[in-house]
């Protein structure tokens, strides 16, 4: 079950961003990959979070890549808050409550950007408070 909605998860998220045709966050080119701040396949509650997602064109994502100390300087100008969010993000570890179909469908239905970010933020909270799930009405 686990395996099959990370891989449902992994293709909506790109899917998704596909649609928002974005623009390569460091030099405007055309969008061709998702860079991950944190290694998706080290941090499990990170690896869909906008937060961690950049959107990069070849060039500047195989620089980001081969030159991590010059890259990880220009994102921190330039992302600083989603920074100070994958701070307490990566300490987060998903548990029995983490709600996999909700964050799929957002991603599905192409829900905005933004309530997708603060879905991920309200995780963080209610980790730190110590309940870690909350239940959420649309």
């Amino acid at each position: 079950m686990k395996k099959e909605i990370i891989k449902k998860l992994d293709k909506a998220v790109i899917e998704y961003y596909k649609n928002l045709e974005p623009k390569c966050a460091v030099c405007g080119g055309q969008y061709s990959e998702l860079h991950h701040w944190y290694a998706k396949r080290r941090n499990l509650f990170l690896r869909w979070a906008p937060q961690n997602i950049v959107p990069l064109c070849t060039t500047c994502h195989a620089k980001a890549e081969t030159d991590a100390r010059h890259w990880k300087t220009y994102f921190i100008d330039y992302f600083y808050n989603d920074l100070l969010f994958l701070r307490e993000g990566k300490n987060y570890i998903i548990k029995d409550g983490f709600d996999y179909e909700k964050l799929l469908n957002y991603y599905k239905n192409k829900i905005d950007i933004n309530k997708i970010r603060s879905w991920y933020i309200d995780q963080i909270i209610f980790w730190q408070l110590g309940t870690g799930r909350r239940k959420y009405s649309d």
